[in-house]
This record gives structure tokens, sequence and C-alpha cells, in this order.
């Protein structure tokens, strides 16, 4: 079995990205997931699949509704492993969650600076 290694990091728009890599059959699979904060995109989350130079996948997560069918569409891509595809999944789920507590949490804070 191959060592599934992440990393987390912020991008130039604040969204957070993480990045997971792993070694199968001698070529490099690289998965990076970014849940998009920013108020300006429509969308709540883009994921981005590659392994090697013949496979490579992409796509939205739109809203929290979306979330289902993107796991699936994630689950029917059979060059990835299992490992990396429960992990990915986790992260969509993150996002619909975050969206929905956005939503129904609306608060203002304010901070008085004397």
């Amino acid at each position: 079995m191959n060592k599934l290694n992440i990393q987390h990091y912020t991008n130039e728009d604040h969204d957070r990205v993480t990045q997971m890599t792993e070694m199968i059959d001698k070529q490099t699979v690289i998965a990076k997931s970014t849940h998009i904060k920013h108020k300006k995109c429509q969308h709540i989350g883009f994921v981005k699949l590659k392994r090697g130079r013949e496979y490579d996948h992409e796509f939205y997560v739109d809203h929290k509704g979306d979330i289902d069918l993107k796991i699936d569409e994630l689950n029917r891509i059979p060059w990835i492993e299992q490992q990396m595809k429960e992990e990915l999944g986790k992260l969509i789920r993150e996002m619909g969650n975050e969206q929905e507590e956005k939503k129904l949490h609306p608060t203002l804070f304010r901070t008085k600076i004397n």
C-alpha cells in the first residue's frame, strides 16, 4: 500500500487548499481540493486530479446539494486509490457543512479601537 501525503495551505484568495500526493505504478497522483471562501465565486469548491500525463479530471462543487453527485463522480474514477477517494470525499463534505454554517449563523463583528 502506498503512503498518502497530505499538505494544507492557504492560497492568495485566502481559500483553504489541500494537496494530496501518492505513487501508483511508478506514477505520481496529485489531488488538489480548494475550499472557496470568498463571496465573489459562485462555487464552494474545486477538485483537480492528475496522474502522469494521460489522466486528468477536474470539477467544481457548486452548492450543498451537489456534494453527493460529486462524491459519486469521484468514486467512479478508476485510476486513483480508495484511500485518496475517501479523504477527498471528507473534504468535499466539509465544503457543504461550512457553507450551511455561514448561512445559518450570520454574525457581524465590530471592534472599537481607541
